[in-house]
């Protein structure tokens, strides 16, 4: 069986991000758009939400989040 490590820490950053700001960073507003967000990956750090989080907290979910396989 292949294993892909690189898809468990961005599974984990993307929790991590929800954990830490109370929203999912892939936001469409119908379903074909929520499917192109996701594969397109790329996570914003609103200020509304992300300011009261620590910097390295963000650096890691984002961190995580850029890993390649």
């Amino acid at each position: 069986m292949k294993t892909y490590p690189y898809l468990i820490v961005r599974t984990c950053s993307i929790i991590a991000y929800i954990l830490l700001c109370s929203y999912s960073p892939f936001r469409g507003e119908d379903i074909q758009e929520m499917i192109r967000e996701t594969i397109e990956a790329t996570i914003e750090f609103n200020e509304r939400y992300w300011s009261k989080v620590s910097d390295k907290s963000a650096l890691l979910t984002g961190s995580a989040h850029d890993a390649e396989g």
